[in-house]
């Protein structure tokens, strides 16, 4: 293999692709392996040879641009002759480091922002060659995930203080109702027993085409059958429409939602520009869970904003006591070139950051236990992922990592098990035949 990206002569390319941050961009990533899959290509797993390798970046914070940066170093001493390709979020957000010129001293061969994304697919097959040509469908034929994550929305008409996506990412935009309904249905039919919706801000989905996500959403619903089901990536509280929530009661929406908090005190929501206050957010999981009681809640926590107090994070953590979250995302605030947030007086000490950041994450461990042992003794649905080291492991409805030792059923699809134990971080069950 050399630098310009040919395999040996009469071999299939080998691809590695790899993705950082959010649902969306492994959505992203999982268009663009089917659609080199489709032409002949090899998808490869990043710890295999490749003769190209995709990374797509996060920006979100400081860190996951560190990440980026490290993970690049990392593909090139995997493969020093591959094409390594770099796009998503961090070169939209960091010019001065991932411009095309700037990246030469990653080891980057080629960069594209997040609005030429789609252009790399058809470079590539330039490249490199196509054995068998084949229309970019936007079907998940890579097989690099039991489940199917799908992209409907992209972009971002918020301005959280202290975010950057919404620049690197752009203005919402929808991706139209058919092509979605499409998309569902070809994941479906390749074997696919969930299906994810994926969007940087999937509650205002539609808002561009003249409908809304309730109208996708149960459309996509009527559309499953008892062999498959969806689930959705992540949704702001103040986006939780009545429809919507009128929604968690259907059999074939998974009874999980991502609901990002990032924090339990109104004055800090209001100096990070969220759009829901702490009552609203309370009333959205009580209305959920009056549909469907079952439902468990994820969630996103930010602790050591410009300004915290000791009450407002009293706050967070009786906020998280109360909801009873699944599991929390817990990370500290850190100044983000770029963000209003980062202007801020009254930064938080480290010290005390960390404490809180502590503090949090304690409470959420107790939450996510509770949340485990109210899965025991119940049957559950599942999605099959991968074989676990004694049997199958598999992904429930509510989000729980559920194994079964002894189980080998095919990975897409979908079964039921009884819970029977917590074991550690996940649950051990049998098979409902």
């Amino acid at each position: 293999m050399t630098q310009s990206g040919h395999p040996e002569a009469g071999a299939a390319p080998r691809v590695a692709v790899t993705s950082l941050g959010c649902k969306v961009n492994f959505a992203e990533m999982s268009e663009l392996a089917g659609t080199l899959a489709a032409a002949g290509w090899d998808v490869v797993a990043e710890q295999d040879h490749a003769d190209v390798r995709i990374l797509n970046s996060c920006t979100v914070t400081m860190q996951a641009d560190a990440t980026t940066r490290k993970h690049l170093r990392r593909l090139r001493r995997a493969d020093p002759g591959a094409l390594l390709v770099l796009t998503g979020c961090s070169v939209d957000g960091n010019p001065d480091q991932f411009s095309r010129d700037a990246s030469r001293r990653h080891g980057v061969d080629a960069v594209y922002p997040n609005l030429r994304k789609h252009e790399i697919a058809d470079d590539l097959l330039r490249w490199v060659g196509a054995r068998e040509a084949a229309p970019d469908t936007g079907e998940d034929r890579s097989a690099l995930r039991s489940r199917a994550f799908i992209k409907v929305q992209d972009g971002c008409n918020h301005r959280c203080t202290y975010c950057i996506v919404w620049q690197a990412r752009g203005v919402a935009r929808s991706r139209g109702p058919a092509s979605v309904s499409d998309a569902v249905a070809r994941a479906i039919e390749l074997g696919h027993g969930e299906v994810t919706l994926c969007g940087v801000d999937l509650g205002s989905y539609g808002r561009d085409l003249g409908t809304d996500l309730a109208t996708l959403l149960g459309g996509l619903l009527e559309q499953c059958s008892d062999s498959a089901r969806i689930r959705l990536s992540s949704i702001n509280a103040n986006d939780v429409t009545p429809a919507v929530i009128e929604l968690n009661a259907h059999p074939r929406l998974c009874a999980h939602w991502h609901l990002p908090l990032q924090s339990g005190s109104d004055p800090v929501l209001r100096r990070m520009h969220r759009g829901y206050r702490r009552a609203q957010y309370l009333h959205v999981v009580r209305q959920l869970r009056e549909r469907n009681p079952l439902t468990e809640i994820t969630t996103d926590v930010m602790v050591g904003f410009p300004g915290e107090t000791d009450a407002d994070h009293e706050q967070t953590l009786s906020l998280i006591d109360e909801v009873g979250f699944h599991s929390c995302h817990v990370f500290r605030w850190s100044p983000r070139p770029g963000t209003p947030a980062t202007e801020y007086a009254d930064p938080v000490d480290a010290a005390t950051s960390r404490r809180r950041s502590a503090e949090v994450r304690r409470a959420a461990l107790r939450a996510g236990d509770a949340s485990r042992q109210r899965a025991v003794g119940r049957a559950h649905e599942v999605v099959w992922e991968r074989p676990a080291s004694t049997g199958a492991r598999g992904l429930s409805s509510t989000y729980h990592e559920i194994e079964v030792p002894g189980a080998s059923p095919p990975p897409g699809s979908l079964g039921h098990v009884f819970v029977t134990a917590v074991a550690g971080d996940h649950l051990e069950g049998t098979l409902i035949p």
